[in-house]
This record gives structure tokens, sequence and C-alpha cells, in this order.
């Protein structure tokens, strides 16, 4: 399963198949990029930053994806940062993960 961003901060689980691998779901690109993003959530007034996160990105509309990988060590340091509750957190990825 791999995870995409309608927008920072919005996931959606997109579980797609290996030969869809590398295509982007939203505007049916087949050509998908390493690259890096700022994964933002908004938490009961406060905001949590997490930068430098490997993602795919579509080279034609710029919709973002996640490995299982990366989305659950997201999911840890979105947890951390919740457990700290300060109006606002930032994390570095490949610091953090």
């Amino acid at each position: 399963m791999v995870l995409g961003l309608d927008h920072i901060g919005d996931r959606h689980q997109c579980p797609i198949s290996k030969e869809e691998m590398n295509m982007c779901m939203v505007c049916k690109c087949d050509t998908l990029k390493p690259s890096f993003t700022t994964h933002v959530v908004n938490y009961k007034g406060s905001i949590i930053i997490i930068r430098n996160v490997p993602c795919e990105e579509c080279e034609q509309c710029g919709e973002k994806y996640y490995s299982d990988e990366v989305a659950k060590k997201l999911e840890r340091l979105v947890n951390l940062a919740k457990q700290m509750m300060q109006d606002i957190s930032a994390l570095d990825y490949s610091k953090a993960a």
C-alpha cells in the first residue's frame, strides 16, 4: 500500500498493484521520481512539521506518495510530537527516523 498526498498533511491510502507502483493515481503519468517533501499535521491547535520526508513524486502533477516504511515512521514521529504537545513541533525525518 502506498500513501498519497491530496495536499500537505492530508494523506489518503491508495492500495495499488506492483504494475501501478510507477504510475500516478491522480493524472496517470507513468513517471514518478524519488524526492523529499515536508509533512504537516494540524493537531488540536498545534502544528507538527516533519521535513525531508522521502517520497515518490509525479513529474507531471506533483502528487506525492509514501512507501509503507516511510508512512510507519511518519506515524511514529507524529505520535511522538503529539506527546510533546507544543504549539509548533518541527522534526527532520532524516535525523529522527
